[in-house]
């Protein structure tokens, strides 16, 4: 357990018992911010500081299907307000009522719970906007460019501050007194102008590069549909449709018989190479269990243990094995030993994210599954990476999703994946759509990371101005 002694001079001073505060790493930070620039306490130059007031709108009532976007803690990211991260919309009268929380161009918007001290500014063209009680709204004095302020709270000078005042017993918040005493440095306005432009810059780029990465993914998706030759989807569903007796024999829910998972189906079939079940092409289909938390069961060391996978240790195409937990290895060979997987077992999540898939790949020596994965097997005639894109594509996600149960959390059990439709082409062409597809990812991937390194590299930059460790070309 780390300690560290305080005099109780500061302690008093302070007004703060909790380590997080007086821990070296954060007093280290706070102190360097006035070595080359003043700073001022933040309350000082807030002229409005506010959020929605005593309204709750978490009851499903208040929220329709299209109106005035309700912004939460997920729609405000460091380059902007973000309408595309699962948007509540709220009435035009009940955004009326809510005088106190409507944004305005220009407000300076900072996250308070669940994910904390994130910060932007709204941008000129949103539009009317409304938002929850995890968030508020600052108008500053003139003088101070608000993209400054939201570089600066974006920064590791800023989250150190936010995260460290954050309070309360159970989930962390941060109030409106513990906002006013954070310490803001303050250069004169052309560097901070300067600043800002810096990230802006940093921003647009980002949103460049990952445009061009999704035109990478959207090519490596229609790869796979070209080399089948599968026809174009009607796109426009009637809400009301008709089913036969006989098809709803073993299925009696709707969700099972949509319009557009009929139509999909169909296409599907209409493929020229052969569809058949993926227990046909499987030497084996399993899923595991998971021992008791408050088992001994688990290795808190990382570099120890076997690999025990969940759900959210794969995303699609891959496996993250630095995120699963570790598990005795007795326990492995014992209890767990008919869910060992090995290199080239196809793994797809059963509950919660349904239909997610990732190869097993030739790294990972010793692994095991929890019982929300499934692991696929292929015959040697199937190629592990086809399967995997497969699984991936529309084509693979609309049957897990059809087969799928959607209860409080959505799930498909083993007997269903095995009634999974797939289209098996020659070998050759299997090999050829996995190499083109890898290839589309790769360049994604590359472009992905180049768009976080930008943003990293304006960070690093504008801390070093702000501590006075690199001059400004004005």
């Amino acid at each position: 357990m780390q300690s560290v002694a305080r005099r109780l001079a500061d302690i008093k001073s302070a007004q703060r018992w909790d380590f997080d505060y007086h821990d070296p790493a954060y007093t280290k930070v706070v102190e360097s911010l006035d070595r080359c620039y003043p700073t001022v306490r933040f309350g000082d130059i807030i002229t409005l500081l506010t959020d929605m007031g005593a309204f709750s709108l978490y009851k499903t009532e208040f929220f329709v299907d299209d109106g005035v976007p309700f912004l939460r803690v997920q729609n405000v990211q460091e380059y902007g307000v973000d309408l595309t991260r699962d948007t509540k919309y709220i009435s035009q009268e009940y955004h009326q009522q809510l005088k106190k929380s409507q944004l305005q161009p220009g407000d300076l918007l900072l996250t308070t719970k669940a994910v904390i001290g994130v910060a932007t500014v709204v941008q000129d063209d949103l539009g009317e906007c409304n938002m929850s009680q995890n968030l508020v709204r600052i108008h500053v004095t003139d003088g101070v460019n608000p993209h400054y302020l939201a570089a600066f709270l974006n920064s590791r000078l800023g989250r150190v501050q936010t995260v460290t005042a954050a309070t309360g017993p159970n989930q962390q918040y941060l109030n409106f007194e513990r906002i006013r005493n954070l310490k803001i440095t303050l250069p004169p306005h052309p560097i901070q102008d300067r600043i800002a432009q810096v990230m802006q810059n940093a921003y647009v780029e980002r949103r460049k590069k990952l445009a061009q990465a999704e035109k990478e993914i959207i090519q490596s998706e229609q790869i796979l549909a070209d080399r089948l030759e599968i026809r174009q989807l009607d796109k426009h569903f009637d809400r009301a449709f008709l089913v036969k007796v006989k098809d709803i024999i073993t299925r009696m829910d709707v969700h099972h018989h949509l319009p557009q998972f009929t139509e999909k189906l169909r296409a599907l079939k209409s493929i020229k190479y052969p569809l058949v079940k993926i227990d046909n092409i499987a030497e084996g289909i399993f899923n595991g269990a998971t021992p008791r938390t408050n088992s001994e069961a688990y290795i808190e060391q990382p570099e120890e243990g076997i690999p025990f996978i969940r759900v959210t240790d794969i995303t699609d195409f891959s496996v993250h094995i630095a995120s699963a937990l570790r598990i005795r290895i007795d326990i492995h060979e014992g209890m767990l030993k008919r869910s060992q997987v090995r290199p080239g077992d196809v793994l797809l999540s059963m509950a919660g994210t349904i239909g997610v898939a990732a190869v097993v790949p030739n790294g990972i020596r010793e692994a095991n599954i929890n019982q929300a994965i499934a692991a696929i097997r292929p015959k040697p005639d199937v190629i592990p990476g086809y399967l995997e894109v497969f699984l991936n594509s529309w084509m693979g996600k609309f049957q897990t999703t059809r087969l799928s149960r959607p209860v409080v959390q959505a799930n498909i059990n083993l007997s269903e994946i095995r009634e999974i439709l797939i289209p098996i082409p020659p070998e050759d062409l299997q090999h050829e759509v996995v190499t083109e597809i890898q290839s589309h990812r790769k360049k994604a991937q590359c472009l992905r990371a180049e768009a976080e390194a930008v943003v990293a590299e304006a960070k690093a930059y504008v801390e070093r101005v702000i501590l006075g460790q690199e001059e400004v070309p004005l």
